[in-house]
């Protein structure tokens, strides 16, 4: 009798364990991507806040030759406040913008903050970060 003609062969506990190790590692590397994939759309709120922000503040130069400080800031109409984003700041001496993540966003990005500092010759914006915030996995594309 050949074995597959044998009706009570079966998996072994091995063959099962092993099975089960696999499902285990697939799930966790599903896992992590998929935090990376959240962490990234909820920067990606942040940036379209800031975009809207940093229009702003280039009409405002544009009039007057000065960056807004962070309670012009209200006067310019600039939402401020997001569903993951829960301040946006303006520091005048730097010229920078600061987007602060809330509590109910990714582990990635809870607490940390992105920054877009404009250069003051040119007027251009530029993705400032440094080590202390946001993890290169999910910065944006304009902050490589």
């Amino acid at each position: 009798m050949t074995s597959y003609e044998n009706p009570n062969k079966a998996f072994t506990l091995i063959e099962m364990m092993i099975v089960v190790a696999i499902i285990g590692i697939v799930a966790t590397m599903s896992m992590v991507t998929y935090k990376r994939n959240i962490a990234n759309a909820q920067v990606s709120e942040a940036m379209t806040l800031l975009g809207a922000a940093r229009s702003s503040i280039d009409d405002k130069v544009a009039q007057d030759g000065t960056f807004p400080t962070d309670a012009e800031l209200d006067n310019l109409a600039v939402r401020q406040i997001g569903e993951f984003v829960s301040d946006i700041t303006s520091d005048e001496t730097s010229n920078t913008l600061y987007a602060t993540f809330g509590p109910n966003t990714s582990s990635l990005i809870s607490g940390k903050e992105l920054h877009f500092k404009r250069d003051s010759s040119s007027g251009e914006w530029f993705c400032k970060i440094t080590i202390s915030t946001i993890a290169d996995s999910v910065l944006p594309k304009v902050c490589d």
